[in-house]
């Protein structure tokens, strides 16, 4: 039945990743074959709050339409409306293949942002605004000899796109004046700047860059785009103490902050002896300041405090409290006086401010933006609906699954979901870690409404399962379980009794990782200890049997599509089986290899496992000793979370990166569609719907013309609804819906039975009032009539047209009642000593007319005809036509008709003779 499989913790799932690597080498012919294919990963839960541990190092904003962050695993991360309230970044591009920790970034506009790494080198990108911006390889900037550390880039500053100055973990600065050129250059001066550990970097312009020092000292260069910058160090300006960061809005102005909370200020930094003054800022240290202007000055740092100054030349702050309490901030970007964007320690995420000179309140919530949420569990009652929850939060949710483009929504509902299970349409129930259990009886509805059910158990939940609307089965990681029967019901405002029974305890008491429970007569929990406890009456008062040995070492999952098979995992792959789960000793075979951590299993035809980015399936797993891999597209360290199988037509896996892939298979037709009603001209045929597996996204409908013996059918133009007025041009052939059905695995066409020949209108004695009267003409201009219906003009002449349409649509006058024979023939030559070839009939057509009147019947071609003219460039055909009125002599016409393949052919030409 559609479960889910998760509740793994935080660091089981690690142990997944790593443990992923065993599976990781070619499967050999066992993989040649499978079910269908799973889709390409959809990432549908990437919004804030992210959860990762990549520690956000530097940010940097162009503009108030580009803010560009890195991280400490080489990952950059990009809002493209950083002042909005809530700010939306991208997910994390890896731009150091290697993996190495940004250190800082500099963005001198939306057009480029340069990064450094800890090992030395500088990461360009020239179209960092782009909805996906590509990144240079990294570039060696500060190189070193050899077996010595490389040097650490600790900072950059770029004032415009012609210059950037980085400085490094000994002291030295490193320069290029052409950053944005296709081979840009760097230089590092010949020795370090000041003798001490650099800090920070700020170049107002190319005529002035600072940097500052651990121990209270700075240096100025005043050419930095010198072939040989001439750097200026001027020691102890303050005191001895840590300088953290400097911003220099202008060549008159430079503002530095220490780890003491002091500012210290320069109003002649281009001075021969520039002066420096000290003044206390903050009670609490600073780590970055950033000047958008001469007329305001942020600084931030320990505990999230804040200080501001909107005369920092005047030396003039005011603490403003906190941004974040207890957060320290270590980086802050302002590119104009209406933005700021600060970086919190750690994972702890960003915060903005569109008013950085007010008070502490105009700055947005903290908000991670480096990573993607984690999915946990996903369940898939039917094959229209699934539904996955993840560890902040979200409830991701599709109606149609089966779609070639299958649309997820996101709801939110805070806490960190560790399971799901939905029995049915009528019933889902998602499990948070904080002891909340969260029930819909509508999971369909336009508007999900979720009843939530507090304290359910003492411990962080870890399973959930419902076998059926009427029982639910929950367990947590002090070992016990707790149980509902009334979670289908409506709740009662007035009833305070809660709807959970206490806490039982389990035999086993190390923590379980999960529960299947596929009646309301057998419940199966897998332990870390290796262990499986089974009871039979997990309604009341579970008795529980439990295994006498570990059937693995930590047990990771387990999944009993039925009382008769149960299949558990542990976290090195391995599966074991059990046939009699539900016997008060059941017996477990295995190990088995390369099943995976994760398991789902449908029936006893179907189990699928996971393991990493791999699935494995089995469609025998009581007997199969191995079972078959598939890969999929998931991105490198990714752990397949949770998988549910809806019906073997339908199955879905969720991963920690929060992408979701489905694996659906092309429909298969149940039962054929029907036409119904007299196939009689003026008469309308229904279609009636034929039946399908896997759910199709949408089914299309054709009417199609064939010949009296049901063969040789064509589509008729324009006919694709579900009724069909039977014309004229009808009589003489049968008629036949075709269906298509379409969905993500595929399409596949059935086709109706005939229905019977549409049948010519008897002769009638007196003609109808509106009948035109006969009209006399003469044989002679019967027989030119008769050549000109053998003859197809214009395009239709063409040899492709003609194969394409299988003949081709003429028009005879007929001067009265009668019976009308077109046909062509090829006549082959006789080779000489043999005998005469006879011809080879390759068109025809039949038609009774009823009065004198313009018909218009088609020539149709036969094989033989499709099979010549398929092959032709020129063929010349012979067509023979004739007409035969009630009581008269048939008038007989032919004529040679020459047919091309070139691409605008004219009327073909030929040769006429009639007797």
């Amino acid at each position: 039945m559609p479960r889910r499989t998760g509740g793994r913790t935080a660091v089981l799932a690690q142990i997944l990743c790593l443990a992923a690597v065993l599976l990781a080498a070619p499967a050999g012919d066992a993989a040649a074959a499978g079910p269908p294919a799973w889709s390409a990963p959809t990432l549908i839960d990437h919004q804030a709050p992210f959860g990762t541990p990549h520690n956000a190092e530097g940010v940097s904003c162009p503009s108030e339409t580009l803010c560009v962050a890195v991280d400490a695993e080489g990952y950059a991360v990009t809002s493209h409306d950083p002042a909005a309230a809530t700010p939306t970044w991208s997910l994390p591009q890896r731009v150091d293949p290697s993996g190495n920790p940004l250190a800082a970034i500099a963005c001198p506009s939306t057009s480029l942002c340069v990064a450094t790494t800890t090992d030395g080198r500088v990461i360009r990108s020239t179209n960092p605004a782009a909805d996906a911006p590509t990144w240079d390889a990294p570039l060696m900037a500060d190189p070193v000899p050899d077996g010595t550390p490389p040097n650490w880039l600790r900072a950059i500053s770029c004032p415009s796109t012609s210059l950037c100055v980085a400085i490094d973990y000994p002291g030295s600065a490193v320069i290029s004046t052409n950053p944005g050129a296709g081979a840009p250059v760097w230089t590092r001066s010949a020795a370090p700047l000041t003798g001490n550990v650099l800090a920070s970097v700020s170049c107002a312009s190319s005529s002035l860059c600072v940097a500052v020092d651990e121990m209270g000292s700075l240096a100025i260069t005043k050419n930095p785009t010198a072939t040989t910058p001439t750097w200026t160090a001027y020691a102890n300006v303050d005191a001895g103490r840590r300088l953290t960061g400097i911003s220099c809005p202008s060549s008159s102005l430079c503002v530095a902050v220490d780890a003491n909370g002091n500012a210290v200020t320069s109003t002649n930094p281009t001075a021969t002896t520039p002066s420096w003054s000290v003044t206390a800022a903050s009670s609490r240290g600073l780590r970055a300041v950033a000047c958008p202007s001469t007329g305001l000055c942020i600084g931030v740092g320990l505990g999230g405090n804040l200080t501001v100054s909107t005369d920092p030349a005047g030396a003039q702050w005011a603490q403003k409290g906190v941004i974040v309490a207890g957060k320290t901030i270590t980086a802050i970007a302002c590119p104009t006086t209406s933005l700021c964007q600060a970086l919190l320690s750690g994972t702890d995420g960003a915060t903005h401010s569109t008013s950085p000179g007010g008070s502490s309140t105009s700055w947005s919530a903290a908000a991670q933006i480096d990573g993607t949420n984690a999915l946990r569990a996903v369940a898939c009652p039917a094959e229209t609906l699934c539904l996955a929850v993840d560890d902040a939060g979200h409830i991701a949710r599709t109606l149609n699954p089966t779609s070639t483009a299958p649309v997820w929504e996101l709801s939110s509902e805070p806490g960190d979901f560790v399971d799901l299970s939905c029995p049915s349409l009528a019933l889902c129930v998602a499990a948070r870690r904080d002891r909340v259990v969260l029930s819909t009886r509508d999971p369909r509805a336009a508007t999900v409404s979720w009843v939530r059910d507090f304290s359910v158990g003492t411990g962080s939940l870890v399973g959930v399962s419902c076998p059926d609307t009427s029982l639910c089965m929950a367990v947590d990681d002090k070992a016990e379980t707790m149980v509902s029967t009334a979670l289908s019901q409506p709740p009662d405002p007035d009833d305070l009794a809660p709807r959970w029974s206490a806490p039982a305890p389990l035999p086993d008491p190390l923590p379980p990782t999960a529960i299947s429970c596929p009646t309301t007569g057998l419940c199966a929990i897998a332990g870390s200890s290796g262990k499986v406890a089974t009871t039979r009456t997990p309604g009341a008062s579970p008795t529980w049997s439990l295994t006498a040995a570990p059937l693995g070492p930590l047990l990771t999952d387990i999944s009993c599509p039925s009382t008769a098979l149960c299949v558990a995992t542990d976290f090195t792959g391995r599966g074991f089986v059990s046939t009699d789960p539900a016997s008060p000793t059941p017996g477990w075979s295995g190990p088995r290899s390369d099943v995976g951590s994760v398991v789902a299993c449908r029936s006893a035809a179907l189990c699928l496992g996971a393991f990493g980015g791999l699935v494995t399936f089995s469609t025998d797993p009581v007997s199969a000793s191995v079972w078959t891999r598939q890969p999929t597209d998931l991105p490198d360290r990714t752990a397949l979370t949770g998988l549910s199988c809806a019906t073997p037509d339908l199955c879905a896996a969720v991963a920690d990166s929060g992408h979701a892939l489905l694996r659906v298979a092309a429909p298969t037709n149940l039962a054929a569609p029907t036409v119904t009603g007299a196939a009689a001209a003026g008469q309308t045929l229904a279609a009636g719907d034929g039946r399908w597996t896997a759910t199709p996204s949408s089914v299309g409908r054709q009417w199609e013309r064939c010949d009296a013996d049901g063969g040789s059918c064509s589509a008729i133009d324009g006919a694709t609804g579900a009724a069909y007025t039977v014309t004229a041009g009808d009589m003489g052939h049968s008629l036949r819906i075709r269906e298509t059905a379409v969905n993500g695995g595929g399409n596949t066409s059935a086709t109706s039975a005939i229905s019977g020949v549409v049948p010519f209108p008897p002769p009638s004695a007196t003609p109808p009032p509106a009948a035109a009267p006969a009209v006399t003409i003469s044989r002679a201009d019967l027989r030119a009539r008769l050549r000109r219906a053998l003859t197809p003009k214009g395009t239709a002449a063409r040899l492709r047209t003609l194969v394409r349409r299988r003949g081709f649509v003429t028009s005879f006058k007929a001067p009265s009642a009668g019976r009308l024979v077109l046909r062509w023939y090829s006549r082959p030559k006789a080779r000489r000593g043999h005998k005469k070839r006879k011809p080879v009939l390759l068109a025809t057509v039949t038609t009774r007319v009823t009065r004198a009147a313009t018909v218009t019947p088609k020539v149709k071609l036969t094989k033989a005809g499709l099979r010549l003219l398929r092959a032709g460039k020129r063929v010349a055909v012979t067509g023979r036509g004739s007409f035969a009125a009630p009581g008269k002599a048939s008038v007989t016409a032919t004529k040679v008709v020459t047919l091309k393949a070139q691409a605008k052919a004219k009327t073909p030409r030929g040769s006429a003779r009639g007797r």
